[in-house]
């Protein structure tokens, strides 16, 4: 309720992201409201997860370096696209998940070119779907 409700304050606006890994349905009713908030819009940016396998640790390495369009780097506010390769640590409670970690931060550049460069990358992370 509290995320649509700010969310839906934002009228107006060119883009609204979401730095939220909304992993538990918690509650179906404003989980679906949120849902139908956001398709109504079709101005909002999530986060995506995917697990990588852990077997293969080059994997990761081999996604961020086949980016293109993507520096590597944190974000200090700028406006270019960067991807970092991280390990998650959570101070204020415990992180439940294992495995590997890419943290994306979207710049300016022309969205085709960023989904295309993704697109041309991310079959290096399941070497065995070639």
């Amino acid at each position: 309720g509290q995320v649509r409700r700010a969310y839906e304050s934002k009228a107006g606006a060119k883009v609204i992201a979401l730095d939220i890994l909304f992993a538990d349905l918690e509650n179906p009713e404003q989980d679906t409201a949120l849902g139908a908030a956001i398709a109504r819009a079709d101005n909002v940016l999530l986060p995506v997860s995917f697990r990588i396998n852990e077997k293969v640790p080059p994997l990761r390495a081999a996604f961020v370096d086949a980016l293109h369009h993507f520096g590597i780097g944190v974000s200090w506010g700028g406006y270019e696209s960067l991807v970092l390769p991280v390990t998650p640590q959570r101070s204020a409670g415990t992180w439940a998940e294992d495995g590997q970690l890419v943290r994306f931060n979207i710049g300016l550049e022309e969205t085709a070119s960023l989904k295309a460069d993704l697109a041309a990358a991310l079959p290096l992370l399941n070497p065995a779907s070639e």
